[in-house]
């Protein structure tokens, strides 16, 4: 019976730690549009964020044709020093771009990086640095969700900090 109840209990601690992004980590961000080296970024009275928004035919389907200097409002928890963009505020209109830590997207179009298995070294630098998490290693390498990428390029071109992109030129943007 006391096995039963740590069981119970180590279930219900761990469903309780799936639920760690709650809406108190979404911040709202307003500011200015900014496309920088292939790059998304709002610049605010507190800095330059690089935002994770969706890949670009998913911003086209939506309508969504942002200009450097364009007003920007999005609410977004960060990842891994990005902002992973729920909701986008531009030209009045809201844009759900992602609802519930992204089970559902606004959209329906897919990332077109991939990664050629042959150039792929295993080194897992990529899969570090994804501020999705879009990508995983399987058997040694590199594979990339396209549904969960949102073509931020980090993979490629690096993060602006320590990565500088995969090392083998592995990925690539169709």
């Amino acid at each position: 019976m006391k096995k039963l109840i740590g069981i119970a209990i180590l279930a219900l601690l761990g469903f309780m730690l799936l639920a760690v992004v709650t809406d108190e980590d979404i911040m709202a961000y307003r500011g200015h549009y900014l496309f920088e080296n292939g790059k998304h970024y709002i610049t605010t009275d507190e800095g330059k964020f690089h935002l994770l928004l969706a890949p670009p035919a998913a911003l086209d389907t939506l309508g969504i044709n942002l200009v450097s200097g364009d007003s920007l409002y999005v609410e977004a928890p960060k990842a891994k020093g990005s902002l992973y963009v729920k909701t986008l505020v531009y030209k009045d209109e809201w844009y759900a771009i992602r609802i519930a830590d992204g089970m559902y997207k606004g959209y329906d179009e897919l990332s077109t990086y991939n990664v050629n298995p042959k150039s792929c070294i295993g080194c897992r630098l990529c899969v570090m640095n994804c501020p999705t998490d879009a990508i995983t290693m399987v058997k040694g390498k590199a594979v990339i969700d396209q549904a969960e990428c949102v073509s931020c390029g980090i993979c490629v071109s690096g993060n602006d900090k320590n990565f500088k992109g995969c090392p083998t030129r592995a990925i690539s943007k169709e």
